[in-house]
């Protein structure tokens, strides 16, 4: 749910809030990929949010945050 958020959000121009939300996305996957090594879409999600939220973050200007997102 908190990628579809980050989604929304980034959509309507929130972006700190779309941050936010890929942020939660990419910590609730990391868990779900380490629980559960054996379900690919688990990794697939996590790299979508990383890429995501780095993308996003390099938009803000967050240079250095968004380099350890990719």
């Amino acid at each position: 749910a908190a990628y579809r958020v980050g989604m929304t959000q980034s959509r309507l121009g929130h972006k700190h809030e779309s941050a936010a939300a890929f942020v939660r996305a990419r910590d609730g996957f990391a868990g779900l990929a380490a629980e559960f090594p054996a379900v690919p879409q688990y990794r697939a999600d996590l790299g979508r949010s990383h890429s995501n939220l780095g993308l996003l973050l390099a938009d803000l200007g967050e240079w250095a945050e968004a380099g350890h997102q990719c």
